[in-house]
């Protein structure tokens, strides 16, 4: 293999890290194109200038450990959100926080109550720590009927998980909706955790979404700095939560697991107000730009807020990924909406090309 074969082949391999199970092996051609990233909704903006500026300055400190038990970053979040420190858990991702979650859960033997279509890597940790789990199904527009899911939340030691806006669908619940049906459903016993990790997109930059419910010790709220701040590489998430849930929590995180590099970047990235509002502005141009074009080549989709949306493709879904996958465009493939693809808000180029090789595949429709 020659050197320009190797490296496309490894600019490929890279694009679907640990995403095996949703994105297809490229296939190597004879030019050099990077993948276009339309499967993991990371931010095709990146982290701002200043978080850029901050890291440059302390790269020395990538030397040093970081504090095992978190505590500046506890104590930056906990007066970012007016709560008190012992009321924040901060992980590796906010997938380190689920997963603690889940293997609480396990202890208990409880169960996760989720929607299908649902958040895929949820429903693989679960498998992984042999956690069972139920289903509440959305309707093909991706909407929930939200007091039925709040009703059979009615088991203590288990969990009610509501991504909102909801991943896959994007579609959204207004958070003062969310926490008004909480406030009514008199059964709810099981833990709930509301996962706002696009919630910015959808509802502005410093909105309190869910987090009263968190402050009052009636949901676990859990948000990342993976997508609107662009640090997904950084790992790093957190929850809020009552404090008796957090020190649980806590007491299965990985002890270092949110490296010191991370540690420096939040300091910075956690209060930049106006790259959030750019990132969020420019992404939102973006979706209405991909929203157009799959209309114009017959895929219609549901409007929502989220960064991605969940594209209707048909029984050829897996051909169709295939062949972007193989033209360096990763898509994500959801098992529980096995005609669809969901894609992620990308630069102009990447859209392009996209909705290049979907008209060009489906043909026009």
């Amino acid at each position: 293999m020659d050197r320009r074969r190797f490296l496309r082949t490894l600019a490929l391999t890279a694009g679907g890290v640990w995403a095996s199970r949703w994105t297809f092996a490229a296939e190597v051609s004879d030019s050099l194109v990077l993948p276009c990233r339309l499967h993991l909704n990371e931010s095709f903006l990146g982290p701002s200038p200043e978080v850029s500026n901050c890291l440059h300055r302390n790269v020395r400190e990538v030397a040093l450990y970081p504090d095992v038990e978190r505590r500046e970053l506890k104590a930056l979040i906990a007066w970012h959100h007016q709560v008190e420190p012992n009321q924040v858990i901060v992980g590796c991702g906010s997938t380190e926080i689920l997963l603690t979650m889940l293997l609480e859960t396990a202890q208990h033997s409880g169960h996760v109550l989720m929607t299908q279509p649902g958040f895929h890597l949820l429903r693989a940790m679960a498998d992984l720590v042999k956690v069972p789990i139920e289903t509440a199904h959305r309707t093909p527009d991706g909407s929930l009927d939200l007091e039925a899911f709040l009703a059979r939340a009615t088991e203590p030691g288990s969990i009610a998980y509501l991504s909102n806006p909801d991943n896959p669908t994007g579609h959204h619940i207004d958070s003062s909706k969310l926490a008004h049906a909480v406030s009514r459903t008199r059964s709810l016993a099981s833990l709930l955790v509301v996962d706002e990790a696009y919630l910015q997109f959808a509802e502005g930059v410093g909105t309190d979404g869910c987090l009263q419910l968190a402050r009052q010790g009636h949901a676990l709220v859990i948000r990342t700095f993976s997508k609107l701040h662009g640090l997904a590489g950084l790992r790093v998430g957190y929850g809020v939560g009552a404090p008796d849930l957090i020190a649980r929590l806590e007491r299965r995180t990985l002890p270092g697991g949110v490296g010191r590099m991370a540690e420096i970047a939040l300091k910075q990235a956690l209060d930049d107000s106006s790259h959030l509002e750019n990132a969020r502005r420019v992404t939102q141009a973006a979706m209405t730009a991909l929203k157009k074009g799959l209309d114009e080549i017959g895929i219609k989709t549901a409007e929502n807020p989220a960064p991605f949306l969940l594209a209707p493709i048909g029984p050829s879904r897996d051909d169709v990924a295939r062949k972007l996958s193989q033209g360096g465009i990763l898509v994500h493939s959801p098992d529980d909406a096995p005609e669809s693809i969901r894609i992620s808000a990308g630069d102009s180029d990447s859209q392009k090309r996209l909705l290049t090789t979907l008209a060009k595949e489906l043909g026009h429709r």
